[in-house]
């Protein structure tokens, strides 16, 4: 399965002069992330809200990384924390922040949540 990528929108850098056109693309994640994927993608980075309404993700680096992981089959059951944790710990080797700290904090966080709130469900079972 490939990428694709579309223009989005169009964005008028200077009125004034030439009429500078920039085009953005967008990657259309509806095929590649599964809803699991986006539902960690939006907790954990609060600017893909608004795109979530549109099912349409920008190329955020968290995003594109797991699209791309998926992609490659490097992923191929649910984000969990091993998984997270991994994308920590390449971070650390390499000394670079693709996806920032906050974003990969914020996600774990999300896991945790949603385990917690597993084990809840089934201990009223109980």
């Amino acid at each position: 399965m490939e990428i694709t990528t579309r223009p989005s929108s169009t964005k008028k850098l200077n009125s004034t002069s030439k009429k500078q056109v920039v085009k953005i693309n967008t990657i259309l994640f509806n095929e590649i992330l599964t809803a699991h994927d986006k539902a960690v993608i939006i907790a954990a980075t609060p600017s893909s809200e608004s795109m979530a309404l549109s099912d349409r993700f920008e190329a955020d680096p968290f995003a594109m990384r797991i699209a791309v992981d998926r992609n490659r089959g490097m992923l191929s059951g649910e984000i969990d924390a091993d998984y997270i944790n991994s994308l920590i710990e390449q971070q650390r080797e390499t000394r670079r922040e693709t996806i920032k700290n906050s974003t990969l904090a914020r996600s774990l966080a999300f896991l945790q949540q949603e385990r917690d709130d597993f084990f809840r469900r089934i201990a009223s079972y109980a």
